[in-house]
């Protein structure tokens, strides 16, 4: 929630348009409303009352487009993509059906963050030109995980956690090499075609 407020401030002093900081302010309640739903299912399972802490302020930087275009493609475009493939698999894996809905849900909005991301990265790449491009197309292949990255029969222990939501680090690792290398990497080389030709 912190980093869409921060991100929605440097996008304002780029010009981005009333639009996309609207969509900015509705992702950021949308994670406090997960965190809510989180915090919820938690005591579901009997955990004790709980609530979140208090967040410290994000320190202000200037707004850099190239340096927030890299920002946007790791965090958003990378991160919110693979963090709904996992709730979408967690809710399909899920065996009681409140939860299931929840977790469709999240998965939901993760995909919508994950759209919204990306067409902020091309807002960005407007300003910030063919440099930002290439240097994000190298942090890719950088950050890219093994392409060749397989899931691993679960144990019964795991099914049994996953069937509460919870999916395995073996699994999820898959999970992103496969959204890495079927999702992100197309996407991200249609962009900056895209770009190139505007």
């Amino acid at each position: 929630m912190a980093s869409f407020a921060r991100v929605t401030l440097e996008l304002m002093s780029l010009g981005a348009s009333p639009q996309l900081l609207t969509a900015y302010q509705s992702a950021a309640a949308d994670e406090i409303r997960h965190a809510e739903v989180a915090f919820e299912i938690a005591r579901g399972y009997g955990a004790e009352p709980s609530a979140p802490g208090r967040l410290p302020l994000p320190s202000m930087r200037p707004a850099e487009p190239e340096r927030l275009a890299l920002d946007t493609f790791m965090e958003g475009c990378v991160a919110e993509t693979i963090a709904a493939v996992e709730a979408g698999e967690a809710a399909r894996r899920a065996e009681d059906s409140e939860l299931q809905v929840r977790l469709q849900v999240i998965a939901e909005d993760e995909a919508n963050h994950a759209v919204l991301a990306w067409e902020t990265l091309a807002f960005l790449l407007e300003i910030a030109g063919p440099e930002a491009g290439a240097a994000i197309r190298h942090r890719a292949w950088v950050k890219a995980p093994d392409p060749d990255a397989v899931a691993d029969a679960l144990s019964d222990d795991e099914r049994v956690r996953a069937a509460h939501g919870l999916l395995p680090e073996s699994l999820m690792t898959f999970l992103a090499s496969r959204t890495w290398h079927q999702l992100i990497l197309p996407m991200l080389d249609e962009l900056l075609e895209d770009v190139a030709r505007a």
